[in-house]
């Protein structure tokens, strides 16, 4: 029995970069990273991309289809307002999914995540009994409020310090790497459970392409040799 799988969820539409994840970024398709690294884990059994794009095997000539099942999610989760968990949920809803006790969602727009990172955050979610497990970067930020209407901002704290090493240090989800537990998902309908754990990673490999900027980012990344 399959007791785990991920799950790259991998929309064919994108409105600021048309087609994101199958654009080729370094000479491969963005989504040609998640699966290579999907790949490479010593954990993962069985890598599902859900996706709308029914011509979706072009571009996994080359790899180890017995691992990879391409599921066509319905058009109703094709849109721009669907959540990753109701796309999570329709895979677990699959006669060849109902057994599996959980899921690793890898979205394919943070490219640069490692297999070896992939593998970490499994071992900690087996280690802990986990009900979730992501992965985060950390930022110095003095944050506050801003009021668009009328520009005025306030810092969070009373005294924000003024020498950046003593700002003080947040810790964010990167949207790289997801952990579930099936029964969870299915349960609170949220990719994250209670018992929650993470993960921290650079900011490399918790760079998400969102936009045009992003994606010349990840561009520089790669032609400066950040990546390999």
């Amino acid at each position: 029995m399959v007791n785990n799988i991920a799950i790259i969820p991998a929309r064919y539409g994108s409105k600021r970069i048309p087609q994101k994840n199958f654009k080729i970024l370094g000479g491969k398709p963005l989504l040609a990273y998640t699966v290579e690294q999907a790949l490479s884990s010593r954990y993962l059994q069985q890598i599902v991309i859900s996706t709308d794009f029914v011509d979706i095997g072009q571009f996994l000539h080359g790899y180890d289809r017995s691992r990879i099942i391409t599921h066509i999610r319905p058009e109703v989760l094709a849109g721009d307002l669907v959540t990753t968990e109701e796309v999570l949920l329709n895979v677990l809803d699959q006669e060849w999914a109902k057994e599996v006790e959980y899921i690793v969602t890898l979205p394919p727009t943070t490219p640069f995540r490692s297999a070896e990172t992939i593998d970490k955050c499994i071992e900690l979610f087996l280690s802990k009994k986990a009900d979730s497990v992501l992965a985060v970067s950390r930022a110095k930020i003095r944050n506050g409020s801003f009021d668009p209407q009328t520009l005025e901002f306030s810092f969070a704290m009373k005294n924000p310090p003024s020498k950046m090493s003593e700002w003080p240090l947040t810790f964010f989800d990167n949207s790289s790497i997801y952990i579930t537990k099936s029964s969870v998902l299915r349960q609170k309908k949220f990719i994250l459970g209670q018992k929650n754990y993470a993960v921290e990673t650079d900011k490399i490999q918790g760079h998400d392409i969102n936009d045009p900027v992003d994606w010349a980012f990840a561009e520089s990344l790669i032609e400066k040799g950040f990546v390999k």
